[in-house]
């Protein structure tokens, strides 16, 4: 990816820090919309829960736990500042435990379609930071290559790909992209 100059890096990711509290919680002062959330407790076992505003609530993917394609509604909303978390989850909000949440901002939840792959994608991508989220049906066998759009202006450095259909971890592929 192309290095751009982002005058406030805090405008489009924020990591806060908190403590669990077994009831539902709001978590603002980002001063952006979050569209991709990554909360981990640091104070003990747990499984990091991904959650992304295109997919939806109760659409999250466990890349550590054996249920890749969790449908738990850990997340409660997104709100225009923050999030809301619901109460007593183990992986997110339970109390006496600490979390850290990594937040991105996308494009505040408005998806659009792309067709700059050989697979249509609904994309919410900033251009601003990089960092785009991308949906689409794999439609093909898997000795099929295909390309897929991602809406931004250059190729990604690192990609994330889960299957919303398959459980189990091994639907789960990190791939860095070496240029």
């Amino acid at each position: 990816m192309a290095f751009t100059t982002i005058a406030k890096a805090s405008e489009h990711f924020d990591c806060p820090t908190r403590a669990g509290s077994s009831s539902t919680t709001t978590i603002t002062g980002m001063g952006f919309k979050p569209d991709m959330l990554w909360i981990k407790r640091y104070n003990g076992n747990g499984h990091p829960v991904l959650n992304d505003s295109t997919k939806g609530i109760g659409f999250n993917w466990i890349p550590s736990g054996n249920n890749a394609n969790d449908t738990t509604n850990y997340v409660a909303s997104y709100t225009s500042d923050g999030f809301t978390l619901t109460g007593n989850l183990e992986n997110t909000n339970n109390l006496g435990d600490d979390y850290v949440g990594a937040c991105w901002k996308a494009n505040g939840g408005t998806t659009s379609s792309n067709t700059d792959g050989s697979i249509t994608t609904t994309v919410q991508a900033n251009q601003d930071s990089g960092f785009s989220i991308i949906k689409y049906d794999m439609n093909v066998t898997s000795a099929t290559a295909f390309t897929i759009g991602h809406g931004l202006s250059a190729a990604p450095e690192l990609v994330f790909f889960f299957s919303l259909d398959q459980s189990g971890s091994t639907s789960n592929i990190v791939y860095p992209n070496n240029p």
